[in-house]
């Protein structure tokens, strides 16, 4: 059985290794001309996408198969819409396989383009005789020159308070996970393409939307206020290509919707 995708739609849900991580999600594909995937992982999880067009309510045809790439990341784009009824995503984790998986994943469509947008990362507490991967040398870099991280857009060259946060949290190595999105989404769509601007749109929403990984003030892992999620959402919003003007425009939106389902 699979989740049929909604336009405009996230959701959340679990893999979980005793059932073996099976998982399947499904988008209509009338009138669609293309579908955009992009996978990331929050920490070190590496998995395979299947890409296959369902045919019946219990047949399938696979058609291909994606994997993590160096940066624990896929992106692809297909033009199989034009040529099936009915498409299917599965996730098959390659790495981490005794912990159980929390799966985010956003899906909107736009001038009859479909992006899916996946975030994955391990439940804390799963391991059972598995190691974290020893750090990135490229974070210890920015934990030395972390005096070049920018301050927030939504502050003034006036105003510096950043609030507080623990020293657990590594502001650079954060701000450079959003640098790094957006290369990725540019590369992957073209720079200033409508697609890759829906998609960062989409990216900022996924990550900073009430209770999601960047949610900094309603945190399980880091304890923040609400300054200093402000701040290090304009720093986000920097690296991903907002002026102030459009970060507090999509930060007031956010707001606003977070307040509505309160």
């Amino acid at each position: 059985q699979c989740a049929k995708l909604e336009n405009g739609s996230s959701i959340a849900f679990e893999l979980r290794k005793d059932s073996n991580f099976e998982n399947c999600l499904s988008i209509g594909t009338d009138n669609l001309d293309g579908l955009s995937v992009i996978y990331e992982s929050v920490g070190a999880e590496q998995s395979d996408l299947e890409l296959f067009a369902i045919t019946s309510a219990s047949n399938y045809q696979l058609l291909n198969i994606f994997s993590s790439n160096n940066d624990n990341r896929i992106s692809f784009v297909s033009q199989a819409t034009t040529a099936y009824s009915q498409l299917g995503l599965r996730i098959l984790p390659t790495n981490f396989e005794l912990r159980d998986k929390i799966v985010r994943v956003s899906f909107f469509i736009e001038e009859k383009e479909a992006v899916v947008l996946i975030k994955m990362q391990n439940v804390p507490g799963t391991s059972s005789g598995e190691t974290t991967p020893p750090p990135n040398p490229d974070e210890d870099l920015c934990r030395k020159n972390c005096g070049t991280a920018p301050l927030s857009l939504m502050q003034s060259c006036e105003y510096t308070d950043q609030g507080t946060v623990d020293s657990s949290f590594d502001t650079v190595a954060h701000a450079q996970y959003f640098s790094d999105m957006k290369t990725l989404i540019e590369s992957t769509y073209g720079e200033g393409s409508l697609r890759a601007s829906l998609t960062t749109g989409a990216m900022m929403a996924m990550n900073f939307y009430t209770n999601m990984p960047y949610d900094l003030k309603n945190s399980s892992v880091y304890t923040a206020d609400a300054t200093f999620g402000n701040y290090f959402y304009g720093i986000a919003a920097q690296r991903m290509g907002y002026s102030k003007e459009e970060a507090v425009k999509a930060g007031a939106a956010v707001q606003t919707a977070q307040i509505s389902i309160i």
